[in-house]
């Protein structure tokens, strides 16, 4: 262990002879593990992770990044485009996959370095779990979500928000 000349915190293995980074905190307090540079995130793990636990997190919902054809905003219900296979905001005939989410407790499928750069060419769909959502692009029915075409989305919670997923 040690530190280098940019102030951060790096923690060293060896193989014998050869000395190897195992693990870094920089010096804006952000942890990276397998990597020499954990850029924007508090947390970059290059690996396979195990927990004995859990982990928790004060947001609610698994969220996907599609590539989108249009420009969205959080809460707009999004649908597959069956023609170009790309995301957008709902349209009658589209299949619906989600809730554009703006605070997700987990995201899959980050091809780029920062959320920042996927937000170029990418929407965060929400997949499962609750959702804030834009009631004037649904149809309500008693506590039922239904697309303006009637696909099933989720029910509405006590709260006000929307739980998709099965």
């Amino acid at each position: 262990s040690g530190s280098d000349s940019s102030g951060a915190l790096v923690f060293h293995a060896s193989d014998f002879a050869v000395k190897k980074e195992q693990m870094r905190i920089t010096s804006i307090g952000n942890v990276g593990i397998g990597t020499t540079d954990p850029g924007a995130d508090k947390l970059d793990v290059r690996g396979k992770g195990f927990g004995w636990g859990g982990w928790q997190t004060i947001n609610s919902d698994y969220a996907e990044w599609f590539i989108k054809e249009e420009e969205t905003r959080p809460g707009d219900i999004i649908g597959i485009n069956l023609q170009t296979g790309k995301a957008r905001k709902y349209r009658s005939g589209d299949k619906f996959i989600g809730i554009h989410s703006s605070n997700s407790a987990f995201v899959g499928n980050r091809s780029a370095e920062t959320a920042e750069d996927m937000q170029k060419t990418s929407v965060l769909v929400g997949l499962l779990g609750q959702l804030d959502f834009n009631k004037s692009q649904v149809i309500i029915n008693g506590r039922t979500v239904k697309t303006i075409d009637g696909q099933d989305i989720g029910v509405i919670l006590s709260g006000g928000k929307v739980l998709i997923g099965k």
